[in-house]
């Protein structure tokens, strides 16, 4: 095993060998079999993320037009509702 990969895979805890091809994840590492399991969990997790911040996009620019909406008129620009 060569000096910078670590004893054991974090997913199963059995060793990492140079006949492996582990995978690396910051300071984590996998063999690719395990990786293989543990990626759809993550893949779910950011897509989940992913829709919850497109969520809070979408509740904020429809905040920001119905302000829109309701300064249009008071400042004089009702061709802003439209």
């Amino acid at each position: 095993m060569s000096e910078q990969q670590p004893a054991q895979c974090a997913q199963c805890s059995r060793g990492i060998d140079d006949a492996d091809v582990p995978v690396v994840r910051g300071d984590e590492w996998f063999h690719f079999p395990c990786w293989q399991v543990l990626f759809p969990a993550d893949t779910i997790r950011e897509s989940r993320k992913l829709t919850r911040r497109s969520r809070e996009s979408l509740d904020t620019s429809r905040e920001l037009v119905e302000r829109l909406h309701a300064l249009a008129p008071a400042a004089g620009h009702p061709e802003l509702l439209s």
